[in-house]
This record gives C-alpha cells, structure tokens and sequence, in this order.
C-alpha cells in the first residue's frame, strides 16, 4: 500500500516538473528576442526605411572585405561612401549582439546563434548597396575571414544552403578547374560561381574550397597538422534588375 502511495506521489512530482519545464520553454521562447536580419531588407526599400534597431557599427565597405570609414548616422550617411563601378554605394554593418547576452542570461540552447553576425549561423560581412537616391539595389554577404578553423571548414556546406535560399529554378554554374598546385581537402574541391536570374533580381554567388599550392595538411617540419592552411569562401551578390552586372568582373567566363 506504502509503494502504490509513493509511486503515485513521484508520478505527480515528476508530472508537475514536466508541466513547468513546457511552460518555461514557452515563456522562453516568447522571450526570445524577434530580430531583424539581413533577409528582413529587401531591394528597393529606402534607407530611412530600414529598422536598424537590431544592428550595429555602421561604416563604409570595402566589396565585401573589412569596414573602412565609420558612419555615425547609420544608414542615412551612405552618400558619404565612395561609389563603386555600379554607381552603388556599400555601407557595411553587423548585428547588435545585445540578443547573444541575453540568451546567455537565459542559459538558451539558442544563444550560439545570437553570437556575432551570422548568416545559417556562419560568420560574415554583411553589406547593402545604396544607389544615390538611397535605396537598396544590392545586398552583399561574405564570409568572414576572422572565423575559426572548424567555421571555415563548413564554408561548403554554407554555399549550399545559400544555393537553396532562392528558389528550385536552376541556377547556371560554372565549376572551375584546379590551377597549378590546388588540391582539393580530403575529398572535397569547390571553385564554382553561379548566376540566377528572376524577374526582379540578379543572384551571383561563389564559392571556394581546396588547397593553394604549397599549403599543406601537415606541417612538412613538425609534421605536426596545419591550422587555417586552405583557401574557403562564399560570396554572395543580390543585385535589382535595375543594375546592369558585368559578370566579367567575377571572373565569369562562360
């Protein structure tokens, strides 16, 4: 009689700790910060129109690489950006990680993907591209070089998940032949660019993944193995229909 009591009772115990568990997550989960990300700004929206709450660090870019002249008025300042050969003007920016600390405080499994900017949860430089009235005819994502070792690796994997963001119409690839001494890592070898076409917009997206002649996976001396030893990229371009993309310029040649 004892043992059916306490059965019961740990039944009821363990039911109430189930039933507090799921609400938790859920108040949680209405907690979690909804942010504005880089797919949230569309082409042709207005600088003025752009929520930035969510974003930080505003400067001038440099085609993809690391930010140049600080913008202190955020967005409203692209006009002091230098224009490119497309007359657009790149203004650089990242995520407010203000999200990071609070998934933190919470002890969220989620918080890795507040860390830094992160697109699929890969490090990168985020970039729109302003024409002179202001508006968005172009956004700009490249991988970040400051990533760690096990990031880069997963360079692949992001351009493919990239490849899928835009629809199942096919894109038209181009593979690229290893030049002198590139060798793929294990078994993997990426040198591709591809270009899709829709009715209002431009996608140019590129990827690489081996070796350069001369890095090896160990250390020749040490025979100790290499870190960072490999070249790893993706580069993704969305331009509007009103910009005329010269595809030369990423080395198209199709």
């Amino acid at each position: 009689m004892g043992l059916e009591i306490n059965k019961k009772a740990l039944f009821f115990n363990l039911t109430i700790i189930l039933l507090f568990l799921i609400n938790f997550n859920i108040l949680l989960a209405d907690q979690r910060p909804k942010l504005t990300n880089i797919w949230d700004i569309k082409l042709g929206m207005f600088y003025s129109d752009i929520p930035t709450q969510d974003f930080m660090f505003f400067a001038c870019g440099t085609n993809g690489g690391p930010p140049s002249r600080i913008l202190k008025n955020k967005f409203n300042d692209y006009n002091l950006c230098q224009p490119d050969e497309n007359n657009l003007r790149e203004v650089y920016f990242e995520y407010d990680d203000e999200a990071y600390y609070w998934a933190l405080a919470f002890n969220d499994t989620f918080s890795s993907s507040f860390q830094g900017t992160r697109v699929f949860s890969h490090p990168s430089i985020l970039s729109l591209l302003f024409d002179a009235d202001g508006i968005v005819q172009g956004v700009r994502i490249v991988t970040d070089d400051r990533a760690s070792h096990n990031e880069r690796k997963s360079s692949a994997g992001f351009f493919f998940k990239l490849e899928k963001t835009f629809g199942d119409d096919p894109w038209d690839c181009v593979d690229f032949d290893p030049e002198e001494g590139e060798t793929p890592i294990g078994a993997s070898f990426l040198k591709r660019m591809c270009i899709k076409e829709k009715f209002d917009k431009t996608i140019i997206l590129k990827g690489t993944y081996f070796r350069k002649k001369g890095q090896t996976t160990f250390n020749p001396v040490t025979n100790k193995p290499t870190t960072g030893y490999f070249e790893s990229s993706v580069r993704l371009d969305v331009f509007s229909k009103d910009i005329n993309v010269d595809y030369s310029k990423y080395g198209w040649n199709k």
